[in-house]
């Protein structure tokens, strides 16, 4: 360059030391040979980015810190992570390693090759495509969708096989078997509000304790016919809820009385019963209070008659 400004270049790259001149070295002391952003930086693919602003600093097609994911060194273009679709994702990273669509752990279960594009679970069967997705809002696609609902030869039969299949049978049996028991409660409902014969009462409550029995009807729904049976026969007998309530008093009464022990009368204590004068023996009746002796007196002598003799008694 005949530039008087510019006369050295240290690193000996082709761009000179001096500044303000198009091929001033943003790196002096670095050999290197960038055109884009930095000139005479490192540039180890060649492509005119330098090194430091390089998203792929080796030039193989994956970037840096998808390479650092894998395990590789981005710096060195002999050591690059496989790619078999060439999408710029190393095969341990990507989930549908030949880019036909279908996710390989898909392809894996349903046994279709996740390394054949022209293999997949839908062009498994015959040489045509033997499912669709479903998309709500969007209608029928051919090709995979998350987010729809497959419909294809591949996923009956992966249902035919897999665990899922017993409950999924079982499940509309199921509502159906509920279904039956609520019609069955319905209808024996009706059968119950038009009864008007006492007379069948009986045979009515052996109905309803066979359905509970036997799980004809929902535990609710046994209990809500019992209620209406009582009414119902309530209705017909004329007894109402407070005969009810007496009768079950008067059940619990005997039943305590049932199980009390027997008891005989027991006799106070007290002086035996008088008896008369003629049955030969008992008290004397009663001659009142004694007298108290008089002074110089002895109790067998009294004017004018027989001596008489009072003993313990006075």
């Amino acid at each position: 360059d005949s530039n008087p400004n510019v006369w050295s270049d240290s690193d000996g790259d082709g761009f000179t030391d001096q500044l303000g001149h198009s091929l001033s070295d943003d790196c002096p002391g670095q050999v290197g040979y960038s055109m884009e952003m930095m000139r005479g930086c490192a540039d180890m693919d060649g492509d005119g980015l330098p090194d430091i602003y390089d998203d792929d600093t080796d030039g193989d097609g994956i970037s840096n810190s998808i390479e650092r994911q894998a395990g590789h060194d981005p710096y060195n273009a002999s050591s690059t992570p496989p790619d078999f679709d060439n999408d710029g994702i190393p095969d341990s990273l990507d989930d549908d390693d030949d880019d036909d669509g279908f996710p390989d752990e898909m392809e894996y279960e349903r046994g279709s090759d996740p390394k054949d594009a022209n293999n997949t679970p839908h062009s498994m069967y015959g040489k045509q495509e033997s499912g669709v997705y479903y998309v709500p809002g969007q209608g029928f696609s051919s090709g995979y969708q998350e987010d729809g609902y497959e419909i294809s030869v591949s996923w009956f039969l992966n249902l035919v096989g897999s665990e899922f299949l017993v409950p999924m049978i079982l499940l509309p049996l199921s509502a159906l078997l509920i279904m039956r028991k609520r019609m069955r409660f319905k209808k024996f409902r009706k059968k119950m509000n038009r009864l008007d014969d006492i007379d069948e009462m009986d045979e009515m409550e052996d109905k309803i304790d066979k359905m509970i029995e036997r799980g004809s009807v929902k535990i609710e729904h046994g209990l809500l016919l019992r209620n209406q049976f009582e009414r119902v026969r309530d209705k017909l007998t004329g007894k109402g809820q407070l005969d009810r309530i007496r009768g079950s008093n008067s059940i619990m009464q005997d039943y305590h009385h049932e199980g009390q022990p027997s008891r005989a009368p027991q006799r106070r204590p007290g002086p035996p019963p008088s008896r008369s004068r003629g049955s030969g023996g008992g008290r004397p009746p009663d001659r009142g209070p004694s007298r108290p002796a008089s002074p110089g007196r002895t109790p067998s002598s009294r004017a004018g008659g027989p001596s008489s003799s009072y003993g313990d008694d006075y």
